[in-house]
């Protein structure tokens, strides 16, 4: 099994470190080979700082694993994961974030995304805002 910090990708800035939140697998191609899907986020330079999902496939040299994709690295809610699974292949993210109605200092809306990948591609199925929350929720270590 990779040593997953060595694999993801490097953080924004010079003085932050990845951290690995949570390592799922499931077949999220179809080639019938368990894919691993790898939360990150960075240490935190403000309150708390957004997650990433990498996606490797499973068919890859575990020695060098191969990223097919990374998920949320555009979403401007600043979603820090909470759970990821793959249900028949589609990609189901429940993430904490922001919405228009607060700063960036803490999560206030709980956020639901699911993906598929198509061909080399990996597309939005669809988010939606579920709760409002009512107090900062505890995240990070």
């Amino acid at each position: 099994m990779p040593y997953w910090l060595d694999v993801v990708r490097d953080c924004k800035y010079d003085e932050q470190k990845p951290e690995i939140q949570n390592v799922v697998s499931g077949d999220v191609n179809g080639d019938g080979a368990q894919d691993i899907l790898v939360v990150r986020t960075c240490t935190a330079i403000t309150s708390y700082w957004p997650s990433t999902v990498e996606i490797y496939d499973g068919t890859s040299r575990v020695s060098k694993p191969k990223r097919i994709g990374t998920l949320l690295t555009d979403h401007t809610e600043g979603p820090y994961v909470h759970s990821v699974k793959v249900n028949r292949g589609v990609v189901e993210i429940t993430a904490y974030g922001v919405d228009a109605h607060t700063d960036n200092s803490c999560p206030n809306a709980v956020f639901h995304y699911r993906f598929r990948l198509a061909g080399n591609t990996w597309g939005l199925l669809g988010q939606t805002t579920g709760k409002r929350l009512a107090e900062c929720p505890r995240i990070g270590s």
